[in-house]
């Protein structure tokens, strides 16, 4: 098989592949995105007898294109290539939460695997904010003083709070997202929780940061006196939405609640 005959049943099997993936939603969007991609890389369009890559694109099924919108193919192709492509997060991390608007409108203030780690989880609007506000970098300068914000007088970034207290709060959150996991995996009888540790730590410094560390372990508490939650109770993110209800309605019927099972 020639080179030439070779690119051309990559470009048809590509092309089978997009065609199942078209109507997809969720983390099959990002098989997708994938597809696209490469499709768009190797020329695919040459292969498959069309001019240009967005003739292939927006070409009916029945005339051998993919029939979806140049609108929605670009901004996938932009979204692989900006995360996957450009080290900031792998494909697995973008099945875990993949909205087109958000990645896309938002990927200029997620340009760094820290930043995409410390942002993704908020909304459209609030990474939009994020990026746009006071500088959030890093900076070895110390020749800092206070304005209406905190900012280098070596370098010139500027910041909300004093970056140099930054670390010390980093390090006492760390410390208590440890505590709080450990406690948890103790109190439940759990050697790991099933949601990962990426996960868990993500949520034990949601919880954290909007709760004191005794309202939270007096909830847990309260959750496993239910025989629902003693046998379902394994995940930080289920604590976090129990945190509400339980300082609302921490009463008997609140209790009856939370045990009822779902229906088969």
């Amino acid at each position: 098989m020639t080179n030439q005959q070779l690119q051309a049943k990559e470009a048809h099997d590509r092309r089978e592949e997009i065609v199942k993936l078209r109507q997809a939603t969720g983390k099959d969007m990002v098989a997708l995105a994938k597809e696209l991609y490469l499709a768009q890389c190797h020329k695919d369009c040459q292969a498959l007898g069309f001019e240009t890559f967005e003739q292939l694109v927006a070409a009916p099924l029945e005339s051998g294109g993919y029939e979806l919108t140049n609108w929605t193919a670009s901004k996938l192709i932009t979204i692989w290539k900006h995360y996957v492509v450009g080290k900031i997060c792998t494909g697995a991390n973008l099945e875990q939460t993949f909205e087109i608007k958000k990645l896309y409108e938002g990927r200029k203030y997620l340009t760094t695997p820290q930043e995409f780690e410390e942002r993704i989880h908020l909304s459209c609007s609030d990474i939009e904010k994020e990026g746009k506000g006071v500088n959030d970098v890093e900076c070895s300068h110390q020749n800092i003083r206070e304005i209406m914000a905190w900012k280098c007088q070596d370098c010139g970034y500027s910041w909300r709070e004093d970056p140099r207290l930054r670390e010390i709060t980093k390090n006492d959150l760390s410390e208590q997202i440890d505590k709080l996991i450990e406690t948890f995996k103790e109190k439940t009888g759990m050697p790991a929780l099933s949601e990962g540790y990426k996960e868990s730590r993500k949520w034990a410094a949601h919880l954290l940061k909007r709760y004191s560390f005794g309202d939270i372990l007096e909830c847990l508490e309260w959750l496993l006196e239910q025989t629902f939650w003693q046998a379902n109770l394994s995940k930080m993110k289920q604590l976090y939405y129990q945190m509400p209800r339980y300082q609302k309605e921490p009463t008997e019927a609140k209790a009856q609640w939370v045990e009822v099972k779902p229906k088969r």
